[in-house]
């Protein structure tokens, strides 16, 4: 027995645009297509979309936080030879690097965010990929220094390798990300595609790298639906007058303002890394190898305890306590630690410090470190969604060059040049202080946004609004009766209204 066939496809290859094919209206079989995908059970296509994007976060937190075991590497490499502190990279050198790494990443964000908008997602994702692998393998390869010293032969080849490795979850993150398809609400709203759209939203459940569409019936279906679609079209102008209203404006604020002072008090916890390791045991060493591997287990350990644990609690409740009820709870509770830690660093024990430490990394994780990601992705429409959740990631970044350029040299203020230990951070209590009252202030930018759990993003955006507000197209039938279906048709209800099908 033959395949059944459909119109431009067959059984082994199906035409995904003919399943909505029968619906006149562009905007219904947008809605169909959507409620396809939010009701889909959990599959293969969602492991899939969590691998792609989980790879590239990996990617991006390597690259950033590997600047921290690198720079170590660097002393012993490139200024074994200096007068002062010979091994060690000059705090001036250390403060520049992380600054032109963060620097970057905000160029990036802000550049890619809304070139995503412009291009699409798969395109510039894929294109970011390519440029990250070229750039983290260039950076591992300069030379020129005296590094061929005895010392300097071991580390010269540790630190690439430790650079160079971050371009490993890039190479696969890209495989992934040519295999998927381009994420149908910007082929629906953007790209204003809804054959497309119809066509990739149905291939992606199917595990499809695009879906087929016929190309004659794509064309036609194009020029007839050009009129009839009722989401907003993006430019400038447009881009201007949503956010020249206060209820979207505030809503930018509030992820931006919230990942900005955020992030100034996340970086800034580095700043206490060297009392925490001496707590637990694993400061200094008797040789070059046996401190760089206190270093690495002390901060694993400390990931360990905090970090990771507030992440998977994250994951747990974030869906049912709701995103910015755990982000209230984790200002205010940070704001609790830095508070006691601040005015009390003096009478503490170094225990203490330690354990008020690992609280705060939990909090900051199950908290507004993982919603801060979270709710920009869900709050924007569809056609500004990439270039504001690149300022509010950029306004993040802008924070931590703030802790690395302000409050990292604060924290030595007033410090002896032969100083060691603790007695080198004379201000770090009041740089805490300080902490706490950036808490308070996220706390406040965070009442500015929505709770997006259990919400579409169509109504988070108020694109689903927007379609509604605009009067449904139907097509003239010739003989029949106004509201009467046609023979054989059944009834399927989509939101709040039923369409004949």
């Amino acid at each position: 027995m033959s395949p059944p066939h459909t119109h431009g496809g067959n059984g082994a290859f199906h035409n995904y645009e003919a399943d909505y094919a029968h619906i006149a209206d562009p905007n219904e079989r947008r809605r169909l297509a959507l409620a396809d995908i939010d009701s889909a059970p959990f599959g293969w296509y969602h492991v899939r979309a969590c691998v792609v994007a989980g790879v590239g976060f990996f990617t991006d937190a390597y690259d950033l936080f590997a600047i921290n075991m690198i720079s170590g590497m660097l002393g012993l490499v490139y200024w074994q030879t200096a007068k002062l502190n010979p091994g060690a990279i000059p705090s001036s050198s250390d403060t520049a690097l992380k600054v032109a790494t963060s620097s970057g990443t905000v160029i990036g964000q802000l550049a890619f965010g809304a070139l995503a908008d412009i291009f699409g997602r798969k395109k510039m994702y894929g294109i970011e990929l390519m440029v990250i692998i070229v750039a983290t393998l260039a950076q591992s390869l300069p030379s020129d220094s005296e590094s061929m010293h005895i010392v300097g032969v071991c580390y010269y080849k540790m630190w690439r390798i430790v650079v160079g490795f971050g371009a490993v979850p890039g190479c696969i993150a890209l495989y992934y990300r040519l295999t998927i398809p381009e994420t149908p609400r910007y082929t629906f709203d953007v790209a204003r595609d809804m054959v497309r759209g119809t066509a990739d939203a149905r291939a992606y459940m199917s595990g499809q790298s695009q879906g087929q569409v016929d190309g004659l019936l794509h064309v036609q279906t194009l020029q007839q639906d050009a009129a009839r679609i009722e989401t907003p079209k993006a430019s400038f102008k447009d881009f201007k007058n949503y956010y020249s209203k206060w209820k979207n404006a505030k809503i930018l604020i509030g992820t931006a303002g919230s990942w900005f002072f955020l992030d100034i008090a996340f970086c800034g916890l580095a700043l206490n890394n060297s009392v925490i390791l001496t707590a637990i045991g694993y400061s200094g060493g008797s040789s070059v190898y046996k401190v760089l591997y206190n270093n690495a287990v002390g901060n694993l350990i400390i990931v360990c305890s905090g970090t990771v644990p507030g992440y998977w609690f994250t994951v747990a409740l974030c869906d049912t306590v709701g995103r910015k009820p755990i982000q209230i709870m984790g200002f205010v509770i940070l704001t609790i630690l830095f508070t006691v830690l601040g005015f009390a660093y003096h009478q503490l024990s170094s225990h203490a410090i330690f354990a008020i430490i690992v609280l705060a990394q939990f909090f900051i994780q199950f908290g507004p470190n993982t919603t801060t990601f979270i709710v920009p992705g869900e709050c924007f429409p569809t056609r500004y969604r990439s270039t504001s959740h690149g300022i509010s990631a950029a306004a993040g970044k802008v924070g931590s060059i703030l802790a690395q350029a302000v409050f990292g040299p604060l924290r030595t203020h007033g410090a002896p040049k032969s100083c060691s230990g603790a007695a080198c951070s004379p201000w770090l209590n009041h740089v805490i202080q300080v902490f706490a009252l950036l808490m308070v202030l996220g706390l406040l930018t965070t009442f500015l946004i929505p709770e997006t759990a259990r919400r579409s993003l169509e109504e988070l955006s108020g694109e689903e609004e927007c379609v509604r507000a605009a009067p449904m197209s139907q097509p003239e039938t010739e003989g029949k009766k106004e509201n009467e279906p046609e023979e054989g048709a059944k009834e399927v209800t989509t939101g709040s209204r039923a369409v004949n099908i």
